[in-house]
Order: structure tokens, then C-alpha cells, then sequence
């Protein structure tokens, strides 16, 4: 938990993180491009090259999708970041499977293709654990059964982490053979998938535990599974790699999803901050000149809000022929409440002026 919660509070200061992950997977991306350049698919499988092709294409929405985000990068809080960190890990999963595809099979390569899936593995558990912040991040998750599920996934990260790496010395998750040729072990390799259904399974308790329509936990759990699809494929098919590439659309489905919904919700809220503007605006005086009739004296004035309602004000109007009364205010906080305030402010100190109150005050 505590791990987790500096992790967070990494990503919601470093404003810069959004541009740095932004370049990271553009040169991921344009590496793929230039490895499949060179190897130009020479005796490789099609279901690899079909893989592929699949996981360029995820890699480059997710691109395009940051691509969106990065112009007001500075302004985007925690939630955005991590869901940027998210797709930097989804673009170096799909980068290190691509290569791993390409390279298989080449007696030259054995070492590099044992280390590039020893990586694959280690980060497809890294991309599943910034999964679930994302997701309770999202959801706004919290309570006492969500800090333990936290505390769970952080010590099965730890775990997850390191099993992929036993691959050096023991054939825990896959063998490789002296040519280069990538086979699981069909004992062991379900294990790697373990930690994918205990954050799955944590998700859906996030999901159901949290304050929002019913509508959006039904699709948000639909998306979710997607990825389970794609490993019983990959499990019947060999050489069909759609994990990442489904994992990534899944994700992506997601944020849009509740993107939409959260752009709904901004744009209700910006027509009622737009009409509270206007009427704001209409409260305080601006026709000028306000007394053309009189020559001795002339006056004008302007107020700017910081947000879109706030709660100075201005006022000025005769109290008879000889007395003007001008008031300056400025109401604590800003927003529509400092505004209606202002409002009720603005109308009682005129009627108590013009009643001829405390009119030596004036």
C-alpha cells in the first residue's frame, strides 16, 4: 500500500511524465517498423506475422490516443498519468513480443530471445498491476477491503515479478531449445497467468463496490474479459499472440467509456457554470456611460472573474441628487456559491441605501 501510494504520488507531480512516455512509445513503435524491415517476414509463421500486424496497430492507437492527451499535459491530473504509464507498459509489451516473434527460430538469437521473453513475462505482470490502479484510481476505489486487495496485488507484483527470471536456471514458464524455438511448458507455464485472474477477480470487486451506474460496471467487467478470450485462442492456436493486443483494445474501450461519460458530466456542468456567467454578468452594471445626464462626473468599471463565477462585485447607483453610492466587495472562495452570495449581497445593500439606512455610512 504504501509502495503503491508514493508510486501515485510520483506520477500526480511529475507533470512531465505524460511527454516522456509520450517520445518512449513513439520510438517503440518506429523500432518495431525497423525491426519488421529487416527481417522482412523471411520463413516466419503466418499466425506470427497475423500477431504482428495486430500489435502494431494497438501500439499505434496508443499513440494517437497520448497524442490527444499531450497538448494539455500539464493540466491532466493523477488518473491521466497513470493511464498514460499504462499504455507506455502495453506498447513495451507488445514491442518485446514482436521482437521475441521475429527472432525465433534463429540459432544466432538464442540468448537474446531468452532474455526478451523472460521480459515479456515480467512485463505483462507490470501492465496487469498498473491495470488495477488505473482501474480503482478511475472508480475513485476506497475502504478497508480495497487497501487490503492493494496490499495483495503490491506482494503478488513482488512475486510475479520475479518468477519469470527462475527461466535462466529452470524451465518454469517455457523451454528453448539450442535453434531457437520458443515452446511452453505445458506443466508449469499456467502459472504465469495466475496473478492475471487475481487482479481480474480483485477488478471486479473494485467495480462492484464503487459509486457509479450500473451501466458502466456492466461494460467496464464486458471489456475486461476480453483478454481471457484472446489467451484460450493463443492456448489453442500456436503462434496466435492477441493477449497484448486485446489487453491494450480492452483498455483503450475502457477509457474511452469512461472518458465519454466523464466528458457528459463536464459539458452539463460547463452549460450551468456558462448560464451562472451570464447571469453574473447581467447582475452588475455595464452600460456606459451609467449617467449621461450629469456632466461633473463620470465612472466605469470591469470585473473578471478568475473561474467562470466568482464572488467580487462592484455596484454603483444615485441615492438621491446629491449622493452616490459606489461598493467594492470581494466574497470569500470562488465558484457558484461565492457568486450567489455575491447576488444577495449586491441587492440587500442596495435596497438598505436607497431606504435611506445608515445612510451616513454612504
Amino acid at each position: 500500500m504504501a509502495v503503491e501510494g508514493k508510486l501515485t504520488r510520483f506520477l500526480n507531480r511529475r507533470k512531465w511524465i505524460i511527454p516522456v512516455l509520450f517520445l518512449a512509445m513513439c520510438l517503440l513503435f518506429v523500432g518495431a517498423i525497423v525491426l519488421c524491415e529487416i527481417r522482412k517476414f523471411d520463413n516466419i509463421l503466418p499466425t506470427f506475422a497475423f500477431s504482428i500486424g495486430g500489435e502494431i496497430c494497438a501500439m499505434a492507437v496508443a499513440i494517437m490516443i497520448s497524442l490527444s492527451i499531450l497538448p494539455s499535459y500539464k493540466r491532466h491530473s493523477g488518473y491521466i498519468r497513470i493511464f498514460v504509464t499504462l499504455l507506455a507498459v502495453g506498447c513495451c509489451c507488445c514491442f518485446l513480443d514482436i521482437l521475441q516473434m521475429l527472432i525465433d527460430s534463429l540459432p544466432e538469437f538464442v540468448l537474446l530471445n531468452k532474455i526478451v521473453c523472460v521480459l515479456v513475462f515480467a512485463n505483462e505482470i507490470l501492465f496487469v498491476f498498473f491495470f488495477w490502479m488505473f482501474v480503482t484510481y478511475a472508480l475513485d476505489s476506497q475502504g478497508k477491503t480495497i487497501g487490503i486487495l492493494n496490499k495483495i496485488a503490491m506482494a503478488g507484483l513482488a512475486v510475479w515479478m520475479i518468477l519469470p527470471f527462475v527461466n535462466f536456471f529452470y524451465p518454469l514458464y517455457f523451454t528453448m531449445s539450442d535453434t531457437g524455438v520458443y515452446a511452453r511448458n505445458p506443466q508449469t507455464w499456467w502459472i504465469c497467468r495466475a496473478y492475471l485472474v487475481v487482479i481480474a477477480a480483485f477488478v471486479i470487486i473494485a467495480v462492484v463496490q464503487a459509486k457509479v451506474r450500473l451501466r458502466n460496471k456492466i461494460v467496464i467487467i464486458c471489456f475486461m474479459f476480453m483478454p481471457f478470450v484472446a489467451v484460450g485462442i493463443g492456448g489453442y492456436k500456436y503462434g496466435v499472440s492477441l493477449l497484448y493486443t486485446t489487453m491494450m483494445v480492452s483498455l483503450l474501450m475502457i477509457y474511452t467509456f469512461l472518458f465519454s461519460e466523464n466528458e457528459k458530466a463536464l459539458f452539463s456542468t460547463s452549460k450551468e457554470l456558462g448560464l451562472a456567467t451570464n447571469i453574473q454578468r447581467h447582475m452588475l452594471p455595464s452600460i456606459f456611460p451609467a449617467f449621461p445626464e450629469r456632466k461633473e462626473f463620470d465612472i466605469y468599471a470591469l470585473m473578471n472573474p478568475a473561474k467562470e463565477v466568482g464572488g467580487d462585485f462592484y455596484d454603483f447607483f444615485l441615492i438621491d441628487d446629491t449622493h452616490l453610492c459606489l461598493v467594492i466587495a470581494d466574497v470569500s472562495d470562488k465558484g457558484v456559491p461565492a457568486a450567489l452570495f455575491m447576488m444577495a449581497s449586491k441587492i440587500m445593500i442596495q435596497n438598505y441605501a436607497l431606504m435611506g439606512i445608515a445612510r451616513s455610512r454612504f
